[in-house]
């Protein structure tokens, strides 16, 4: 049975554009969650082995809570989206997954449709 209360996010389009700046709206949309409880998840499709100190490092300067960080390894050739289902799916067993915020929209389509979880664009990308 699922103990904690979790949101997963993806990393790139999320909390970091392109041009690696911090999202400003989706750092505070992570501290708030964190202080209600909320453990928040960091998934990536980029390889750990290269990017695994880059994306702790901007978590931690940027002052982004985190409960856990999964990054893809480098030998599995799965596209980013499935490697994410795959590890979202893995996760329930161990969290109660709220939400998913990701930029990638098959990401969040097979989170509602087979997993049952809500999921939705980074905040960002709603305001224009």
């Amino acid at each position: 049975m699922p103990i904690r209360k979790a949101v997963v996010y993806g990393f790139g389009g999320v909390f970091i554009n392109s041009n690696d700046k911090p999202i400003s709206l989706m750092i505070q949309i992570a501290r708030k969650f964190n202080e209600s409880g909320y453990t928040n998840i960091i998934i990536s499709g980029r390889p750990k082995q290269i990017y695994y100190n880059f994306v702790l490092s901007f978590l931690e300067k940027n002052g982004i809570p985190y409960g856990k960080i999964i990054l893809k390894d480098i030998r599995d050739k799965r596209e980013s989206w499935e490697f994410k289902i795959s590890t979202i799916w893995g996760l329930k067993e161990f969290y109660q997954i709220q939400l998913v915020y990701d930029a990638n929209i098959t990401v969040r389509r097979l989170c509602k449709e087979k997993l049952g979880i809500n999921a939705l664009p980074p905040e960002h990308l709603l305001v224009h």
